[in-house]
C-alpha cells in the first residue's frame, strides 16, 4: 500500500486552518470581554441619570424648605435680636447720641442706592403695612424702618432722621399735587408726620400742565367772558396745591426751591403762576424761610 505524503502547500494550508480557527475563538473572547464593559457602561449611565434625578429632587425639596426655615427660624431671630439690641440702645445712649447713629444710617450712597425708600419717602409708591412688612423681610427695604425690628420709638426716630437727610436737591417732588400726601402720610407706619420734620423742599412744577383751554365764543363787541374764562392757568387748582405749604409750622430755616418749567411760553402765563405763589412766598418769607422761585425752558 502506497502511503500519501501531504505537500507542502497543503501543509501550510492546514496551518492556516488552526490559526484562523484560533483567531476566532480569541476574536470571540475579546468580543464577550468588550460587551461585558459595554454592559457595565450602560449599568454606570443608567445609575448616573438616577443620581442625576435624585440630585434634582434633593435641591426642589432645598429650596421649597429654605423659604420656610428663613421665615420659621431666621426672621424671628433677626427680629428678636434687633428688638433686644435697640431696647439697650434706648436704654444706655441719650437721643443726641442716637442721633449720630441714625445719621450714619442714613449717608448719601445709603439713599441713592435705596430708590423704592425714596419714592415711598416722597410719595411716589406706597404699600399697605402687610407688604410693607415683606420688603422689610426680604431687604428690599432697610429693617430698621420697621417696628418689629426695632421697636415703635427707634422706628419713629430713625424715620425722623431720614426725612432730615434730604437736603438739597435730595428731597423733589415732581408735581405739586404731590405736595399734600408727602406733608401728611405717614408711609412707613410708624406715627410720623413728615410735615413736622422736613426742613427742604423741591417742587417741580409743569405750568403746561395747568393750561385753561380757551372758550370758543361768537364775534361781538361786548366780551362776556369772566375771569375764570381768560385765565390761561387753572389757578384754582394750581393755588389749592401750593397753599398746602402753608400747613407747616415754624418755617424759620426752611429752605424751599419752586422749578416752574415751562415749554410753550408765554409772558401773560407765567405772570398769573407767580401770583398764585405770592401767599406762599410771602408767609414763608415773613418766618425767616429761604425761598427761591426759578423758571426755566422745558423742551421735553
Amino acid at each position: 500500500m502506497v502511503e500519501q505524503r501531504a505537500t507542502p502547500t497543503e501543509s501550510r494550508l492546514s496551518q492556516a486552518i488552526v490559526q484562523m480557527h484560533h483567531s476566532r475563538q480569541t476574536l470571540k473572547k475579546f468580543t464577550h470581554k468588550d460587551q461585558a464593559i459595554d454592559d457595565q457602561l450602560n449599568q454606570l449611565q443608567e445609575q448616573a441619570r438616577s443620581l442625576k434625578t435624585m440630585r434634582k429632587l434633593n435641591r426642589g425639596q432645598h429650596n421649597q424648605w429654605l423659604p420656610g426655615v428663613y421665615e420659621r427660624s431666621i426672621l424671628p431671630y433677626l427680629k428678636a435680636w434687633n428688638l433686644k439690641f435697640t431696647e439697650d440702645m434706648q436704654t444706655r445712649l441719650p437721643r443726641e447720641l442716637r442721633d449720630m447713629i441714625y445719621d450714619s444710617l442714613w449717608d448719601r450712597e445709603t439713599r441713592l442706592a435705596a430708590s423704592l425708600l425714596n419714592d415711598m419717602a416722597r410719595g411716589a409708591y406706597s404699600q399697605d403695612e402687610d407688604t410693607l412688612l415683606y420688603l422689610y423681610d426680604y431687604h428690599h427695604l432697610p429693617h430698621f424702618l420697621s417696628l418689629q425690628y426695632v421697636g415703635p420709638k427707634i422706628a419713629l426716630e430713625v424715620a425722623e432722621a431720614l426725612y432730615k437727610s434730604y437736603v438739597g436737591a435730595g428731597f423733589i417732588l415732581w408735581s405739586p399735587s404731590w405736595i399734600h400726601r408727602v406733608l401728611t402720610t405717614d408711609c412707613f407706619y410708624v406715627g410720623l408726620t413728615p410735615k413736622d420734620i422736613l426742613r427742604d423742599l423741591s417742587i417741580h412744577c409743569k405750568i403746561d400742565s395747568y393750561r385753561t383751554p380757551r372758550v370758543q365764543h361768537a364775534m361781538t363787541k361786548n366780551c362776556r367772558h369772566t375771569a375764570v374764562d381768560k385765565a390761561y392757568i387753572d389757578r384754582k387748582l394750581l393755588k389749592k396745591e401750593f397753599n398746602e405749604l402753608l400747613s407747616i409750622k415754624n418755617n424759620s430755616n426752611f429752605k424751599l426751591h419752586i422749578l416752574l418749567l415751562q415749554r410753550y411760553i408765554r409772558i401773560n402765563v407765567i405772570a398769573e403762576v407767580v401770583n398764585v405763589l405770592r401767599e406762599v412766598r410771602a408767609a414763608f418769607i415773613a418766618e425767616g424761610a429761604e425761598v427761591n422761585i426759578v423758571w426755566t425752558y422745558r423742551g421735553n
